[in-house]
């Protein structure tokens, strides 16, 4: 960020620090009643000229009594239901702690409805009530359930609740359900629970043991069908018994153990998210802020309410008390008011050390690791908790408005609007609030993606952060290798610089989960006459910081010194240790010999260091071209280091993983690059590493030469008989949703049509030929015209359909014996299936009765066809495959519907590669069956695309800096949306082919795509446009980037042109495939949700 007085322009509206701060509402979903109650009151009293002053003194008095609402959950189920270990998990605690419950499955007989509060917030509480047997207070005798003693002893306590978990076994009494209607007739809300999914798994696996495959979890299809099955059965079981009001949502499946209920697994969530969503706002915010829980699912839901409530209480403080001016600025702010909403925000999503300390223990991770992991990702938050006076104001804006200069502010005015819909209207704010605002905004949306990143780290997910301990003699070669390794050259801004020598541990972040530790030398101390070094105090200091290392490097310059080996000695006990000699020759200078190793050993034996295997000493070059372009042993040392986060789980496996030393790209779906796109990279390749603008351009028209689809033509040939249903069929194919074919005449000449969608290449071409009539002429001559006229336009088509009508012609078999001579495929159709088949309503027929009567019309088509070629001489032999039913409408043939999608992929097989992409690419269709064709059609296309986008050309740094053209990326992406039927284009056609809002598929699609919605991010700053900026769009996997940028070109690939250059294309190539296999997931799931029904 530029200083406060550096010259800057004004950023644009909505561009960095907006001058405009996006609206504040206040409505009731975040208001409880008494305060929604308070603000129309206020409404009233002005004769709606409120402002948001007067609203700001009158609601921050009740937004702070919200904080003490009480919540009581009533708990309610027979003995060994699972309600004690439950009420213990959902407070946080285990059995045996201070104030468990006592888990027995022994039946209780006690009157007392024993109350749970939860340790760290009181006002949160569990209430435990009878079940089915108590003791009545006036007889003091054990009795069996009596509603009158029951609604007696407890219907005060019930009515206090705010809802009730009912527990059910797989068999519920009738006293349960009495209970669960009397809470329903006090307008209690109730969910019942199943609470023991571990023992009804265990039984399940035991009965049927072939139902779980291995390593089954509880997120697999077949758990989650088990799930769906117990919440059906508990349903009806519910059901039959008497209570009407129950729906499959209102029932839950749970382990109520600790560890479970805390990272939310099976409904858990779901659990949570309903009892939330029966609260009013300020106990909903009470719930949420009082309890400890790591479901990543619960982390969007728990930032909202953030932004909501949290946010406007802060800019509603932060009106009424006096705030401090922020020097330079003309704004006050209170800085109470953003720290308070800081902690409470980090205690809400589970960022704060105590919660740290059980995300520890739950996810079997070390507490510290965990503690680094956020610190590194609160930036913001760090300038927050460490603000101290006016001047620390404006490091925290400065964290906030990143790009935007205090001088740039200033001359801007600062507005925000606050929306009122409970009274209607839109009154303005201070600036002074909409900077509250934007701070806490910007804070709680820094901790949601932390909370989100740190769940999938502890829970094991992805990988934690790599931590490479630097260590021996502090010089500049060795912080030039700290730059070098991280890709930053001498003289960049970010460059580490040699410093004197000091005692604290320095960290050098480079992605994410990439980091550096650079540890001092160890001091000396005096002893008698001569110094020894202090090994006691280091170990004190950084002992238990070498152990979240998972490997570190001792450099050694020339000397082996005494310090470097006791350093060295303190981290093998604790770590791996991989020795780096600095070579003092240029890198291309081989000093890897015995004459450097054999005196280093004996260095080290003089020194007692002891055992140590040569293969764990590398001599390198901290030269930043050496290191970057892995020159020399700088390849080694990379597999090495590799080989210890590999073993500690901190690489992305589904990238890389290591295999007899070498360093492989998973590559399972990749095909051989054709003959002229190995043609194009060889040209590039032979231009070398030029790096001048006269060389780029060359490069970049060898790119345009590359073979693309836009470039191949596709002509399908049209042979009909009369009635066949052509126009329609035609017109349907080519996506166009009124007829645009028309009757063509005999005699007259063929008429061609091209796509409905002009935003497409116009390259595929239907071609209708005009019919033929023997009854007008010699059959010989009528043949000899049309064919002297029609051949070369016959020559040209790639393929031909034949569309049958109810009775087939013998003019349209002679013209099909024609096609046939040129060695043309013929596919015959009968295009009106819908019609002849009188009982089928769609695209899904999978009853016997259609089958046969599917196979008997085939039987049929295919006699009466091969008896007129015989007839015409032709020796063809047809099958059922060539045979094709389907119906000509054109939602039918969006929706492949029939033989629709088998009669495509006859088409594909006759066209050649790029003939074949660019058929996908123009068909409007959105069949589930033809989604795996096309996907496999377009990973064929990402190594033209990989090239285009830059990854071939010139480059001397890392390879994840490699300079990519990110817009051409995301022309890929769209490419790939338009060719699935998931562009803003096609909503249209599925909204109107499923009867679904078209708004309701958008959300479902943008949902589904985190990697290609990740792509067109405008998130600020702006990624770098490079192999490093499409990974952090394309991907949420820190461990992913890490992986790339450590292993660098150490790595062996299945292709090799441009030599280094093509690893770079190979993993752009990789990522564009990842997308591809997202979108081609999402086509699937949605077209089976939006037509499986019709």
């Amino acid at each position: 960020m530029a200083t406060a007085g550096a010259e800057e322009q004004i950023p644009p509206e909505g561009n960095g620090f907006p001058r405009e701060v996006g609206q504040l509402t206040i409505s009731e979903k975040n208001l409880s009643q008494e305060e929604l109650d308070e603000l129309e009151q206020i409404c009233t009293e002005t004769n709606g000229t409120v402002n948001f002053e007067e609203i700001a003194h009158r609601m921050t008095p009740k937004l702070n009594d919200a904080e003490h609402a009480t919540v009581i959950i009533g708990i309610v189920g027979e003995a060994g239901a699972g309600k004690s270990t439950f009420i213990n998990s959902f407070r946080g605690l285990r059995p045996g702690e201070d104030g468990a419950a006592e888990v027995s499955a022994i039946r209780h007989t006690t009157n007392e409805v024993t109350r749970y509060p939860v340790p760290d917030n009181q006002n949160i509480v569990l209430a435990d009530f009878p079940g089915v047997i108590f003791r009545n207070t006036k007889t003091d005798v054990v009795e069996e359930f009596n509603t009158a003693s029951y609604l007696e002893l407890y219907s005060a306590e019930m009515e206090e609740c705010d809802l009730f978990l009912v527990f059910v076994t797989n068999r519920v009494s009738n006293n349960i359900i009495w209970i669960a209607k009397q809470v329903r007739k006090m307008k209690k809300k109730v969910l019942f629970v199943r609470s023991k999914i571990d023992v009804d798994l265990a039984n399940e696996k035991r009965d049927n043991p072939g139902r779980f495959p291995k390593g089954t979890s509880e997120t697999t299809v077949e758990v989650k069908h088990f799930l769906q099955e117990l919440r059906k059965v508990t349903t009806k079981e519910l059901e039959r018994l008497g209570y009407r009001e129950t729906k499959e949502t209102m029932v839950f499946i749970i382990c109520g153990l600790s560890d479970e209920v805390a990272s939310g697994t099976y409904d858990m969530t779901s659990l949570r998210k309903a009892i939330y969503n029966t609260l009013s706002a300020d106990k909903k915010g009470v719930l949420i802020s009082g309890l400890v829980e790591f479901a990543t699912d619960m982390v969007h839901d728990k930032a909202e309410h953030l932004r909501s409530r949290e946010v406007i209480a802060a800019a509603l403080a932060n009106t009424v008390i006096s705030a401090t001016p922020i020097p330079g600025l003309g704004l006050a702010l209170d800085l109470g008011i953003i720290v308070g909403g800081y902690h409470r925000s980090k205690k809400v999503l589970c960022l704060n050390d105590k919660s740290l300390k059980q995300l520890a223990v739950v996810g079997n991770k070390d507490y510290e690791s965990l503690k680094k992991f956020v610190d590194r990702r609160l930036v913001l938050g760090e300038n927050i908790e460490k603000a101290k006076g006016p001047l620390a104001i404006r490091a925290v804006f400065g964290a906030a408005a990143v790009g935007v200069t205090f001088s740039a502010l200033a001359f801007s005015t600062l507005a925000m609007r606050v929306a009122l819909p409970v009274v209607g209207g839109i009154i303005a704010a201070p600036a002074s609030a909409a900077l509250v605002v934007y701070i806490m905004r910007k804070m709680i949306d820094e901790m949601e993606k932390c909370a989100i990143e740190l769940h999938e780290y502890a829970f094991g997910e992805e990988p934690g952060p790599a931590n490479i301990g630097i260590l021996g003699v502090e010089s500049p070669r060795r912080t030039e290798f700290l730059n070098s390794i991280r890709g930053i050259q001498r003289s960049d801004p970010s460059a580490a610089k040699p410093e004197k020598a000091t005692k604290k541990l320095r960290e050098h972040g480079s992605s994410e989960n990439l980091v550096f530790v650079e540890f001092p030398s160890p001091q000396l101390k005096k002893s008698l006459f001569r110094q020894t070094i202090d090994e006691e105090a280091y170990l004190k200091s950084f002992g238990d910081d070498m152990k979240l290392c998972d490997v570190c490097l001792v450099f050694i310059d020339k000397d082996v010194t005494a310090e470097t080996i006791a350093v060295a000695k303190i981290a093998k006990e604790r770590t791996k240790v991989l020795f780096v000699r600095l070579n003092e020759f240029h890198p291309s200078t081989n000093q890897s010999g015995p004459s450097l190793i054999n005196p280093f050993r004996k260095q080290l034996e003089k020194l007692k260091y002891g055992e140590i295997d040569m293969s764990d000493v590398f001599i390198i070059s901290t030269q930043y071209d050496a290191v970057t372009q892995d020159v020399g042993e700088t390849p080694a040392l990379r597999r090495a280091i590799f080989k210890e986060l590999q073993e500690a789980d901190k690489t992305d496996r589904k990238v890389m993983y290591l295999s007899l030393d070498t360093l492989l790209l998973d590559d399972d779906d990749a095909r051989t690059i054709t003959e002229s796109l190995a043609d194009g990279l060889r040209g590039i390749e032979m231009l070398g590493q030029n790096q001048s603008d006269d060389m780029m351009d060359l490069i970049k028209s060898k790119e345009d030469c590359l073979p693309k689809w836009e470039q191949a033509t596709v002509r399908i040939g049209i042979i009909s008989d009369q009635a066949a249903g052509t126009n329609t069929f035609v017109s349907s194919f080519l996506g166009y949703r009124e007829k645009v074919a028309s009757r063509t005449a005999v005699g007259s000449t063929q008429t061609e049509y091209t796509s409905a969608d002009p935003e497409r290449p116009q390259n595929l071409t239907v071609v209708r030929f005009p019919a033929v009539s023997f009854a007008v002429g010699r059959p010989e001559d009528i043949k000899y015209r049309y064919m002297k006229c029609q051949r070369n336009n016959m020559n040209s088509c790639d393929v031909f359909i034949v569309l049958c009508g109810e009775v087939v012609a013998s003019e349209t078999i002679w013209l099909a014996t024609e096609a046939v001579s040129m060695d043309k495929k013929v596919l015959f159709v009968k295009s009106k299936w819908d019609i002849t088949s009188s009982d089928t309503q769609g695209p899904q027929h999978n009853t016997t009765q259609a089958g046969s009567r599917e196979r008997a019309a085939k039987n049929d088509l295919t006699a009466t066809i091969q008896e007129k070629l015989r007839a015409e001489g032709c020796a063809r032999k047809l099958s059922l495959d060539d045979i094709f039913l389907i119906s000509g409408k054109l939602s039918d043939v969006m929706k492949g519907a029939f033989d629709m999608v088998k009669l495509r992929q006859a088409i594909i097989e006759q066209l050649d590669e790029l003939q074949k992409q660019a058929f996908i690419m123009l068909c409007h269709d959105y069949s589930p069956g033809m989604i795996a064709t096309k996907s496999a059609l377009l990973k064929q296309m990402v190594w033209t695309q990989a090239v285009q986008s830059g990854a071939l050309r010139p480059w001397a740094g890392l390879m994840v800096d490699t300079p990519l053209d990110l817009d051409s990326i995301r022309e890929s992406c769209e490419v790939y949306k338009r060719c699935f039927g998931l562009d803003e284009a096609s909503l249209e056609d599925l909204a109107e082919l499923s009867g679904i809002n078209k708004e309701c598929i958008y959300e479902f699609i943008q949902r589904k795509l985190p990697k290609s919605k990740g792509l067109f991010d405008i998130a600020k700053p702006p990624r770098p446009s490079s192999i490093r900026g499409l990974v952090d769009m394309a991907t949420n996997d820190g461990s992913t980037l890490m992986t790339l940028e450590l292993a660098n070109y150490s790595f062996e690939t299945t292709v090799n042109s441009g030599a280094f250059k093509g690893k770079a294309m190979h993993v752009v190539a990789y990522f564009l495939r990842k997308i591809i296999t997202e979108q081609a997931e999402c086509a699937n799931v949605l077209y089976e949700e939006l037509f499986t029904t019709i």
